[in-house]
């Protein structure tokens, strides 16, 4: 099985590589031959592209390297990561990282081993590094060991125990899940990224059925959870309907530190006019969905105020969600409540929708007061029915949280 998924690991890296040239890299001039780099220049960079463990230089004439080249090579791009300070941190902070590089001082390795643990360190410190970084030199990093292993898997089953534990801590032998932009500028803003949802199988859990489906009157309506084990907030997804063609998925995910908050729903980002595709016996691949950047309809018409989860705080279901006890384990790090964010308007932290870089119109959180004790959890939310275009706001049933209005011991929106 290990095998099995290295190959598609390196599979899917290698046939990705041949279109990965850095595009504002300069040829080398008649003067100075792609292989004499000078000192202050990258090592790695003679590599311009590569493709099902083959490399080539600028000139696209092949290229082979042995142990010691691509030693060299790994360590070329390390020392530039370190310029950098996130890197620098990671590279004295990170335990798998201080485990590798303890292993490469003081064990006797093979050269394999030592390729392989360096390209760890170096995966690691790369996805620390500035953007271009990454851009550049995450390609080449994986296309050196591609080169070395040259189809030859079964060296992985005589590494060193402490070169293993590296690899499996690593991720090495998971082939990365796919992802998106919009997936990438959420993590940049500490929102926990959701797994692929499905009805069993997954790290979601089933909290329930709501008994007050808002937009939706009348139909099912089921709450699902996913508590990340690193962020502090929620993601919760509710799947509607019966499952079939045209019901509908939503997903959204909130950072309890930074107030930021991300949309997904069940609908193809390959299939346009968009539609739900349904969710029953069906695996949502979230990096296939459409999401905060693409999907037409602002989803902050309904999710508004200063906390993204706008829903009925007395119904059962939801109770559990906002104030727990919630169903199944939990990592610690779950919580519906907005703790931080760069907009503070009315006195309290507020969520902000990712969408495109720079805004989307329409899609605006814009800050809507309300007086009373409602007010200490979330501003007034104004919601029409589907399928019911101007027919007026709904309120937020009941108004409030469980208990008299001044029963501040019963917030809205606890920590479960």
């Amino acid at each position: 099985m290990t095998k099995r998924f290295l190959i598609l690991f390196l599979s899917i890296a290698a046939l990705g590589l041949v279109a990965n040239q850095y595009a504002q890299e300069k040829p080398p001039s008649k003067e100075q031959p792609a292989r004499e780099q000078p000192a202050n220049e990258i090592l790695a960079d003679q590599l311009a592209f590569a493709g099902h463990g083959m490399l080539f230089d600028k000139k696209v004439k092949q290229i082979k390297l042995d142990p010691a080249q691509i030693l060299a090579m790994q360590n070329s791009i390390k020392q530039l990561a370190l310029r950098e300070k996130q890197p620098k941190e990671i590279m004295s902070q990170d335990k798998i990282v201080l485990k590798a590089e303890e292993l490469l001082k003081t064990a006797k390795l093979t050269d394999t081993e030592r390729i392989l643990v360096g390209s760890e360190v170096l995966e690691k410190l790369l996805a620390a590094a500035p953007r271009e970084i990454q851009a550049r030199y995450g390609w080449r990093n994986k296309a050196m060991v591609s080169h070395h292993l040259q189809g030859r898997y079964e060296v992985l089953t005589t590494l060193a125990p402490g070169v293993l534990a590296i690899l499996r801590t690593s991720g090495f032998f998971t082939p990365e899940p796919a992802t998106t932009d919009y997936i990438r500028e959420c993590r940049d803003q500490d929102v926990p990224i959701p797994p692929d949802w499905a009805e069993s199988g997954t790290p979601w859990v089933r909290q329930g059925t709501l008994g007050t489906n808002l937009l939706q009157p009348g139909l099912v309506a089921n709450v699902w959870t996913y508590s990340d084990p690193a962020k502090r907030g929620a993601c919760i997804a509710l799947p509607r309907g019966g499952g079939g063609g045209g019901s509908a998925a939503g997903i959204i995910c909130q950072s309890a530190t930074t107030g930021h908050a991300c949309f997904w729903d069940n609908k193809l980002r390959s299939v346009e006019p968009e539609q739900f595709l349904g969710w029953r016996d069906r695996t949502l691949v979230i990096a296939d969905l459409k999401d905060g950047s693409n999907l037409d309809q602002p989803c902050t018409q309904c999710h508004h105020g200063n906390n993204v989860y706008l829903m009925a705080p007395d119904d059962a279901t939801w109770g559990k969600v906002l104030r727990g006890p919630l169903s199944g384990t939990r990592t610690g790090t779950f919580t519906t409540r907005l703790e931080a964010s760069s907009d503070n308007q009315g006195g309290r932290a507020r969520y902000i929708p990712i969408t495109l870089p720079g805004g989307r119109p329409g899609w605006e959180n814009n800050y809507s007061p309300v007086a009373g004790f409602c007010a200490s959890c979330h501003e007034f939310p104004a919601l029409s029915p589907i399928g019911v275009p101007g027919s007026g706001t709904l309120r937020m049933p009941p108004e409030c949280a469980t208990g008299p209005p001044d029963d501040r011991a019963a917030p809205c929106y606890g920590t479960p």
